[in-house]
């Protein structure tokens, strides 16, 4: 696509310093070449490359104060353009966003790292320094503000050094996921479109191909783990500060050019908001996971390997309950756009093979609404388009809402024993720690079932892109139990809690992954469910 351009970027690096523990990176003679992507604008009568400070940053000289001044002596950068020419770039400026900074730490609840005085939130401007006039710029109109589930696309060079040919210009969709705000507007967005490493600095549009923001560098935990998600800088943070010359939004514009996928409609978005509503945040102590609201009483679905280590089997009643008395449970729920705060008890905790819990908000105030999810109970269709919301990745004090993915239906289990029923729902949405318990929805927002786990490689590592959740029908006497008002203490009510508790070999040998002919072997790359169920606790 026009406008969109490979970076590169190389120096002097006789020792090899620095990689500053990047992934991918060429080394030859005692010098380092780096690659990331950028696109073409023009900003007071020059043609420009507006990319992430992060693909210059170890060549970059720094003044008196620690900031970027230039590039170190024997340092050049080349963009490679979509018509296969190499252009010469310099070194024009780097702004610093601190809004972008403060996300980014409010996500990781740490201090971001800085190389060379640059952070997550720094964007450099480069200008082309021969030819630039017949460098066609990016033209399009700038975005509005994004909400999760909105559709988009980036234009990237991942792996640009290995061939420039193969990989520039690659197109990539999701969602954005999440939204960070600061006090006055929208500092960072969250997506799960793939943004593999030489990302940092590609566009990335809406579906009308207005331009929305640029693939930030990734951003880093303490422990050096990096952020699951896709990071994406607003365009309108920088593009006044570059002095940018882009189409304004409303301007009628040829986005033939720059649109990937043309149209109004944003399905997946009106989804997230007729339902996000209904998926709350649970917290036991100081470990939380998701919940699904499915009764305007209070009444929340979620999973129950959320509550084992804090539950036991009453010798009673011989239903799991909770250990200590001073255990507590907090539901977290938007309402109007407020989060608040709620007890609940544990109503039922499942000892069989269907993961399920069942939570009831003790107490609400006059204002507070509830608002329910609603139930598809169609046929479940692999293909089909679906939505994974739930409070995953991040710590309970970010207060974000419910992240956000999507994906399609990859598979439908049913029950052996009558071919028909669904037990098992495998999707490819990228799921994650946290998301357990949340909403599995179709494109219309409509609870298909609640998320339950992710497949595991041998090494312990989840696989965010196989997950599995409970379907309706294996929820549906739960559920309905719940809507006819029922008390648990009810023989009828009673009569149900037996029927999830009680064991089925058949059921449990498909959660466990299973072969019908022999189990798998011990170090398969997908572990066993209750091995799965087990790592997930201690990450909750």
């Amino acid at each position: 696509m026009d406008g969109s351009v490979l970076v590169r970027v190389q120096g002097p690096d006789p020792q090899g310093l620095k990689l500053g523990g990047r992934s991918f990176y060429a080394v030859e003679s005692g010098r380092t070449t780096l690659s990331g992507s950028g696109f073409v604008s023009r900003s007071g009568g020059r043609t420009v490359v507006v990319t992430s400070a992060s693909v210059l940053a170890p060549f970059f000289k720094l003044d008196q104060q620690g900031k970027p001044d230039g590039m170190i002596e024997g340092a050049r950068v080349d963009v490679y353009l979509e018509s296969g020419e190499w252009r010469e770039a310099a070194f024009a400026q780097v702004v610093s966003l601190d809004s972008v900074k403060s996300a980014a730490e409010k996500l990781i609840g740490a201090k971001v790292k800085l190389q060379r005085g640059v952070h997550v939130g720094c964007v450099a401007l480069l200008q082309v320094v021969q030819g630039g006039d017949a460098v066609t710029p990016l033209c399009c109109g700038i975005g509005q503000e994004c909400n999760r589930g909105d559709e988009i696309s980036v234009i990237a060079s991942p792996f640009g050094l290995v061939s420039p040919t193969v990989f520039q210009n690659s197109v990539t969709s999701g969602v954005v996921s999440n939204v960070v705000h600061d006090s006055t507007r929208v500092a960072l967005l969250l997506t799960d479109a793939r943004c593999l490493p030489g990302s940092e600095g590609a566009p990335v549009f809406n579906r009308s191909g207005e331009l929305i923001g640029m693939v930030s560098s990734t951003v880093e935990r303490p422990d050096g783990s990096k952020l699951e998600l896709g990071t994406v800088i607003p365009v309108a943070l920088f593009s006044n500060l570059l002095e940018l010359k882009l189409v304004d939004s409303g301007t009628s514009l040829d986005v033939r050019n720059c649109s990937v996928q043309q149209g109004s409609s944003n399905m997946i978005a009106d989804a997230v908001f007729g339902c996000s509503e209904s998926v709350v945040m649970i917290t036991i102590n100081s470990s939380w996971g998701s919940g699904v609201v499915v009764s305007t009483d209070g009444h929340i679905l979620t999973c129950a390997h959320l509550f084992r280590p804090f539950v036991l089997v009453d010798k009673r009643t011989h239903r799991l309950r909770l250990r200590h008395p001073s255990t507590r449970i907090t539901v977290s729920i938007r309402n109007g756009g407020v989060c608040l705060h709620c007890a609940a008890e544990l109503v039922f905790c499942s000892k069989g093979a269907i993961d399920v819990a069942l939570l009831k908000i003790q107490s609400t105030s006059a204002d507070m609404s509830i608002k329910s999810v609603k139930f598809s109970t169609g046929r479940i269709q692999a293909g089909t388009r679906c939505v994974a919301i739930g409070h995953a990745i991040f710590l309970p004090t970010t207060n974000l809402s419910a992240t956000v993915s999507s994906g399609v239906i990859s598979r439908v289990v049913c029950l052996p024993r009558d071919k028909t029923t669904p037990a098992i729902v495998q999707t490819c949405a990228s799921v994650f720690r946290g998301h357990s318990g949340g909403l599995l929805a179709d494109e219309t927002g409509r609870f298909i079932g609640i998320l339950t786990s992710n497949a595991r490689h041998s090494n312990g590592d989840i696989i965010p892109t196989i997950n599995f959740s409970i379907p309706y029908a294996m929820l549906q006497p739960l559920i309905e139990i719940v809507l006819e008002g029922g008390e648990p203490s009810s023989p009828n009510v009673q009569s149900v809690f037996d029927m999830y508790d009680r064991e089925d070999p058949e059921l449990l040998s498909l959660w466990r992954l299973e072969s019908d002919s022999q189990p798998p072997p011990q170090a398969d790359a997908l572990s066993r469910f209750d091995n799965i169920v087990e790592q997930l606790k201690a990450k909750l």
